[in-house]
């Protein structure tokens, strides 16, 4: 996952230039992103939902984020910074999750 992580996350980027700060804080929302992952269902019963994730063994339940406002469609001369992190960690996932 780590040679995939780091290719999707080169692709992302592109030719953007992060502070220290901005890439370790895109770094932590990629790794708490790929750690809630389902990998397999915790039940039989088809009514429970729940999954099991990476963030189970690391830290014995699930890591749950709350969703954003999708701005992978503004152009990027128009983000902030901090909009600018959340489109790159935004298209990370639709890009690992499609390619992955």
């Amino acid at each position: 996952a780590v040679k995939s992580t780091k290719y999707h996350l080169t692709r992302v980027m592109g030719n953007q230039r992060l502070t220290f700060e901005e890439m370790a804080t895109l770094a932590c929302r990629i790794e708490a992103l790929l750690n809630s992952r389902p990998i397999t269902p915790i039940s039989t019963d088809p009514n429970d939902y729940r999954a099991l994730t990476p963030g189970h063994f690391l830290i014995g339940h699930p890591m749950v984020e709350i969703p954003e406002l999708d701005v992978t469609h503004v152009l990027q001369n128009r983000l902030t910074r901090w909009e600018l992190l959340r489109q790159m960690y935004q298209s990370f996932w639709k890009r690992w999750s499609t390619e992955y």
